[in-house]
């Protein structure tokens, strides 16, 4: 292979970006008040899909994806969910784990989602508004590292309602740094 074809090559698959990007936010432990920890936000996406994100007091962030099930089923859906299968299969992919921060009742959370290209799975920054310690909304969602694939940011209207839930699934993950808790 030619110095040009190799540079070329190395060009094309840097931009694709790493398996996961670094997420920019700093992990730090959350103590506030604006937001409810003690169980799930919920947001009713269709008639049969429920989105699902668990706030943790370390700072973790999980959105544990569309449920299948209606609206109104949602409690007896939580409830009957095998956590300990549902980690399992989290466990292989970092797509779901983040990082959560609440500053002036703004929230803001940093996780991985799948994208577009075929060889990364991007971190994504979603930005929102505290209306009361149990319901908030996201405003926008943009790449927390703009690339070739992605580097939009899209304008939301997704209001997320609380559910007192317990037990919540485990936190532990090997996707969201642990350690330093550095503060902003």
């Amino acid at each position: 292979m030619n110095y040009k074809a190799l540079v070329c090559f190395v060009f094309v698959f840097s931009s694709f970006g790493s398996c996961d990007d670094k997420l920019t936010l700093t992990k730090a432990p959350y103590s506030g008040e604006e937001i409810r920890i003690d169980g799930y936000y919920y947001r009713e996406n269709t008639d049969y899909c429920v989105s699902v994100y668990f706030f943790y007091s370390d700072g973790t962030f999980i959105d544990a994806g569309c449920l299948s099930c209606k609206p109104n089923e949602i409690e007896t859906y939580m409830r009957n969910m095998d956590w300990n299968q549902w980690r399992k299969a989290m466990d292989d992919s970092s797509i779901g784990y983040g990082i959560f921060r609440v500053s002036d009742n703004e929230l803001f959370i940093e996780m991985w989602r799948p994208s577009s290209s075929w060889f990364s799975f991007p971190a994504y920054l979603y930005t929102g508004k505290v209306l009361n310690d149990s319901t908030f909304i996201i405003k926008k969602v943009q790449p927390s590292k703009p690339s070739a694939f992605d580097n939009e940011t899209r304008s939301r209207h997704e209001i997320f309602r609380f559910k007192q839930f317990s037990p919540k699934p485990d936190s532990t993950n090997r996707f969201v740094p642990t350690g330093n808790f550095k503060t902003r």
